[in-house]
């Protein structure tokens, strides 16, 4: 083979070399992105579970604040009445106390709420 010929040969086979590597190159690339892309989806998925829990928690524990801020005015309101009885001398025949209210009042508090039972 002359100079030239062999000057062709290796030109030939160079650009089909780099040819074969831009292609595996491309290959990469596009596998690496796709899991790049798989991986951005599922991200996005778990943030928006992750709002969706944080949101219903926020929300039982806004009720469960309720229910607390209910029940201590209920026990607020028992004291006082207790404390009045006793300053005038009145006599509770009825068996209910501040220690079984606030029983009573553990008692719901410890009940599981709506939400809680659905899960």
């Amino acid at each position: 083979l002359g100079l030239k010929e062999s000057t062709m040969r290796i030109m030939e086979i160079l650009n089909h070399s780099v040819g074969d590597l831009r292609h595996q190159i491309e290959q990469l690339l596009e596998s690496e992105y796709n899991v790049h892309e798989i991986r951005r989806q599922q991200l996005q998925a778990d943030q928006r579970e992750m709002r969706v829990c944080a949101h219903d928690a926020k929300a039982k524990l806004k009720s469960m604040l309720r229910r607390m801020e209910g029940l201590s005015a209920k026990l607020n309101e028992q004291v006082t009445k207790e404390q009045v009885d006793s300053v005038f001398g009145n006599k509770r025949e009825d068996g209910f106390s501040i220690v079984s209210n606030l029983q009573r009042s553990l008692a719901i508090l410890s009940e599981p709420t709506r939400g809680q039972i659905a899960s």
